[in-house]
């Protein structure tokens, strides 16, 4: 018991030491100096999206960004609905605009970094923009990510919150946002400290010489998931420019969360199973953090066998509590987001849980795209 005790303390002390970290990065704020209108392509891949479809061309056609200076391509990825048919029909809403059909993914290929690298294969602009087909697009959103591409930088990253209006607007969703939240928390943060771990794909950017430099997806490719931060890794690796995170408002892609928990833990296992492909760094931090919350959780279980864990146990609890709303409130801060910290404490067991268990199950259960 006493080497279980003195894991526990050492994997404490790792892990505020990692939220001091990403705090710090956040206060590395982005200065946006460049004002050049670079040509864009906006890569969306669709698949089987009829119903969302839809708000994101909307939002699209709205995008302040000089016409003649983007492009919009549109794959659709073998969907068996009408979504091919509706894109088809917004694309006279685009002065520059296409549409790829996917018929067939190879064997062993992830179908999104398949329908991507199509689209980012013809795509002519310099700079790369993907979003996902359930997204609501702010106007100036192009604009925002383009300005944060100084000359030593390759890669933009954005923030992608949950909605929490209707029909999202349940005590479910709510949880789900703050979850969300704090994975963009950890983005901007890791991001800042110079060791990105994770990214949104439904807001990403980067540079495509620098995409093709790299070898693009390279093996990451064969993995399911990973579109987002896998890339991201291969571009801090592989790429000597800087990759930054654009916290302006201007620049926050709204998506659709998962409808109820079915759909929630089928998204989330699917996330977990490109972990074991993450550069050794990567994987002490996250191993780090892992094991912190296996700790955590045995405390809870020995304490329902025993009361004398339990100052322990709160002990432990708050220790991780007051860090962590420190960090979150001033992400909140930058990224002028909504009250969603009111849900912490109601999110905090189901939160440990899911951070143990889902990981795990992902390494079992394989899920599709």
């Amino acid at each position: 018991m006493t080497v279980f005790l003195f894991i526990t303390f050492v994997f404490t002390i790792c892990y505020v030491y990692l939220i001091i970290l990403a705090y710090l990065g956040l206060s590395k704020e982005i200065i946006k100096t460049n004002k050049k209108n670079l040509f864009v392509s906006v890569i969306i891949p669709a698949h089987n999206s009829e119903n969302t479809i839809g708000s994101v061309i909307n939002t699209l056609k709205n995008q302040t960004y000089p016409d003649d200076l983007w492009e919009v391509i549109f794959i659709d990825d073998r969907s068996e609905d009408n979504t091919k048919k509706l894109i088809q029909q917004s694309l006279k809403n685009f002065k520059n605009s296409s549409l790829i059909s996917v018929q067939k993914v190879g064997k062993g290929v992830s179908p999104k970094k398949n329908a991507l690298l199509q689209g980012i294969n013809k795509a002519k602009g310099e700079i790369i923009l993907t979003t996902d087909s359930d997204t609501i697009l702010p106007e100036n959103w192009i604009q925002s990510m383009v300005r944060c591409y100084d000359n030593d930088v390759c890669m933009v990253l954005g923030y992608a919150p949950y909605r929490t209006d209707a029909p999202f607007d349940t005590f479910f969703h709510k949880i789900l946002a703050l979850e969300y939240f704090s994975m963009g928390a950890v983005s901007a943060g890791s991001c800042g400290a110079g060791l990105p771990l994770t990214s949104f794909g439904a807001n990403l950017s980067f540079r495509k010489d620098d995409f093709l430099k790299i070898g693009g997806y390279g093996e990451t490719i064969k993995i399911l998931s990973g579109d987002d931060d896998l890339l991201v890794h291969r571009f801090n690796k592989l790429c000597n420019k800087k990759i930054v995170f654009n916290t302006s408002g201007q620049s926050h892609v709204k998506t659709d969360p998962p409808l109820d928990f079915k759909s929630f833990l089928r998204q989330r296992i699917r996330f977990s199973s490109k972990h074991f492909a993450y550069p050794f760094n990567a994987k002490v931090i996250m191993s780090t953090i892992y094991m912190f919350h296996v700790n955590l959780l045995f405390l809870f279980v020995f304490t329902l066998f025993n009361l004398k864990f339990l100052p322990l146990m709160l002990l432990i609890s708050g220790i991780k509590s007051i860090f962590e709303l420190i960090f979150l409130h001033r992400a909140k801060k930058l990224f002028l987001e909504r009250n969603l910290l009111k849900y912490y404490f109601p999110a905090f067991i189901p939160h440990l849980l899911y951070v143990v268990f889902i990981p795990v199950i992902a390494q079992i259960v394989s899920e599709k795209w």
